[in-house]
C-alpha cells in the first residue's frame, strides 16, 4: 500500500464539496427561514438581503438551520475529517460511512479555532481511501444549528510539500468557446481573489469549459466564486466526474470548488 504524507485542506461552510440536506441555499435562502432547511449567512450580518448577485457578507460564514432531520454530508478521499459547528439547544448524530463516531474536541484546536463554532466532531486515522462523512441535526425547537466548515486530511507523496498557485491567467488554461470567457483585471473582490484577476462567462453546458493539464502533483484545490446566479458544474478529473452546485445567496470569492488528494506523481 503506498504511503502518503498527511495534508489538511480547510473547507469553509460554504464550499460546494459540503452537500446540504434539504437544500435551500440561492434563491431559496433569500426566504432568510432555516426552518425548511439550511440557508448561508455570516457572523457579521445584522440585516437579511434580497435576493440579487453580488450580497456581501461580513464575518465568518455558517449554514445554519432549525429543521429535525437536516444534514450536511462531505465525501472525500484521506485519512481523517474535523468538523465544526454550534449546535445551540440541538443535538447531532455524527457518523463516518454509517458507523456513528462520538469523538469532539474543543473549538480552540487550530481545525475550528479560526472558522468559529463551539463543538468539534472529528474522525482521525482512518485507513487511507474514499470516506463519507455525515452530520445530523437533531433539532428541538426553533433554534438554529450552526455549521461553520471544517479540515479534511488527504494525502500527498512525498515529505516535503511546496504549495504552487496557478492563476486564472496562467497560460496553462484552456477556455472553451473561447470568446465567451470575460477577464476582470481587476476581479473587483477587494483583492481576495489570488493575483486579483477572475475569468467568468453566463452560458452553461458542455461546450463550456475551462481545463488545465498538470503533473507532477500528489493534490489539487480548485478555487472560485459562488453567487446567486451560479449554476451546477462538473469538475473532470482523470476520467472521474464529480457535479457540484456553486449556488450561493451571497457572493463569496476563492472558495474550494473542487479539492483531490492521493493523486500518483507522473
Amino acid at each position: 500500500m503506498t504511503s502518503f504524507t498527511p495534508y489538511n485542506i480547510s473547507l469553509n461552510s460554504s464550499s460546494p464539496t459540503f452537500i446540504y440536506q434539504p437544500y435551500r441555499d440561492g434563491y431559496w435562502g433569500a426566504q432568510g427561514d432555516p426552518a425548511g432547511g439550511w440557508r448561508g449567512s455570516f457572523t457579521g450580518v445584522t440585516s437579511w438581503p434580497g435576493a440579487g448577485i453580488n450580497n456581501l457578507g461580513s464575518g465568518s460564514p455558517f449554514r445554519e438551520t432549525y429543521m429535525d432531520g437536516s444534514t450536511v454530508t462531505l465525501d472525500f478521499e484521506g485519512t481523517g475529517v474535523y468538523l465544526c459547528f454550534t449546535p445551540t439547544a440541538s443535538s447531532f448524530t455524527f457518523t463516518v460511512d454509517d458507523d456513528p463516531v462520538s469523538t469532539t474536541g474543543p473549538s480552540s484546536d487550530p481545525a475550528c479555532a479560526a472558522r468559529g463554532g463551539q463543538v468539534m466532531a472529528y474522525a482521525a486515522g482512518l485507513t487511507y481511501g474514499g470516506h463519507t462523512a455525515t452530520l445530523r441535526v437533531n433539532a428541538q425547537g426553533s433554534t438554529d444549528f450552526q455549521f461553520f466548515g471544517g479540515v479534511v486530511t488527504v494525502g500527498l507523496n512525498g515529505t516535503n510539500p511546496i504549495l504552487q498557485y496557478v492563476d486564472d491567467t496562467d497560460p496553462g488554461w484552456t477556455y472553451e468557446l473561447n470568446n465567451t470567457w470575460t477577464t476582470s483585471t481587476p476581479a473587483n473582490d477587494g483583492g481576495i481573489d489570488y493575483n486579483d484577476t477572475l475569468h467568468w462567462m453566463c452560458s452553461y453546458g458542455p461546450s463550456y469549459t475551462a481545463s488545465y493539464t498538470f503533473n507532477g502533483s500528489s493534490a489539487v484545490q480548485l478555487l472560485g466564486l459562488l453567487d446567486l446566479n451560479i449554476g451546477a458544474y462538473t469538475i473532470q478529473l482523470d476520467g472521474q466526474s464529480y457535479i457540484f452546485n456553486g449556488s450561493d445567496l451571497w457572493r463569496e470569492s476563492q472558495q474550494v470548488l473542487f479539492f483531490q488528494g492521493g493523486l500518483f506523481c507522473t
